[in-house]
């Protein structure tokens, strides 16, 4: 190696000639005397997770797809849009209803009625509904607080992957009709943890396997007629809750649905690029 290829080796971040492991702490040398750490491709794994973990502040709720089955198989959209708009409002820990911010305080009726977006009145029949359905329950000392069977947000060690996380921010920008957040709502138990897609069998971990659901039978899960919703749909996508993509088959073309992962997700760490492109991709003008 001449004086000037060697000049430019040791200037460069790269090790020269072979690395030799310095004991079991991580670290080796190269040939040119010079320290580096040593990491596999598992612990790289780690450490951008960790990163991406630290970075990401959202605020969220989770949701246990399999319990709300129990919500979403027996109540109206609009009841179901108002358990979807009181997410943001569930305290850490306590699941207590409350107004965010640094002073935290339970939510009465009137603030319950704000945060719903209807009048005091409604908010009444609302809440007595909800805590005849067990989704709302009232503590000793008067406040409501959401049953932790359905949504809840604390620290989870096991079940991660029978939940979905609604993250706050998101969901109170959507420009939604309350049926149409119900709508939304009642696809919870169908997303796929891996595409975020609209699915029968959401826990499949083999994609090819995956059987998405048609609009005929999202309309099904909606209890809406085929056209209505289809109009639902639409709206959802407007709002940008959710993407649509065509598939052509052998005798036609199908769609399926697919949620917005800023708004519901299931994994841990980042989305794939490719659902991040579906919602975020902006078109060639």
């Amino acid at each position: 190696m001449s004086l000037k290829e060697q000049v430019r080796a040791l200037s460069s971040s790269k090790p020269i000639g072979n690395v030799k492991l310095i004991g079991n702490n991580g670290y080796a040398k190269d040939e040119a005397g010079r320290t580096f750490i040593v990491e596999s491709l598992e612990q790289r794994e780690q450490r951008r997770l960790a990163v991406i973990k630290k970075s990401d502040q959202r605020q969220f709720s989770f949701t246990h797809m399999r319990h709300i089955r129990e919500i979403t198989d027996n109540l109206p959209n609009k009841t179901c849009g108002y358990v979807l708009m009181l997410q943001p409002y569930i305290q850490y820990k306590s699941n207590v209803l409350i107004k965010p911010g640094r002073e935290e305080f339970p939510l009465n009726q009137k603030g319950i009625a704000s945060a719903l977006k209807v009048t005091p009145r409604t908010a009444k029949v609302v809440l007595q509904e909800l805590e005849l359905q067990n989704i709302i329950e009232v503590t000793q000392e008067g406040y409501y607080k959401i049953n932790e069977r359905y949504h809840f947000r604390k620290k989870v060690r096991e079940g991660k992957d029978m939940l979905i996380k609604t993250f706050f921010t998101t969901l109170k920008d959507l420009n939604l009709k309350h049926a149409e957040m119900g709508a939304l709502y009642k696809l919870l138990p169908y997303v796929h943890y891996d595409t975020n897609m609209v699915c029968a069998n959401p826990f499949e971990e083999v994609p090819a396997n995956i059987r998405f659901l048609t609009t005929k039978q999202i309309a099904e899960v909606l209890q809406l007629n085929e056209k209505n919703a289809i109009a639902t749909l639409r709206e959802l996508k407007k709002a940008g809750a959710v993407a649509e993509t065509t598939k052509y088959v052998q005798d036609g073309r199908v769609k399926y649905i697919t949620l917005n992962h800023n708004i519901f997700y299931r994994k841990q760490g980042e989305p794939d690029s490719s659902l991040v492109a579906m919602f975020s991709a902006k078109p060639n003008k």
